[in-house]
């Protein structure tokens, strides 16, 4: 029984790597800052959860100081 279970997990995962490896083979070789901008803005307009995008990407830049002071509030007790 928990062979069988083992198997079919790795039988789930190599098929998810396989998926994740044909997504990676579609992407270019490298996407410019504008390029990924301007993408990420085009799915917002069309999302049908713009609100909870939003509340999400202001959460996160309320975040950013409080990060950026404990990276230097750490980094200065390292010296």
């Amino acid at each position: 029984m928990i062979d069988e279970r083992l198997t079919a997990l790795e039988v789930a995962s190599d098929q998810r790597r396989a998926e994740l490896s044909a997504v990676l083979d579609d992407l270019p070789a490298a996407l410019s800052r504008r390029a990924l901008v301007s993408a990420a803005i085009a799915d917002a307009r069309t999302a049908p959860n713009k609100g909870a995008i939003v509340t999400r990407g202001v959460r996160k830049l309320g975040r950013m100081p409080a990060a950026a002071w404990r990276r230097a509030r750490s980094s200065l007790a390292r010296r």
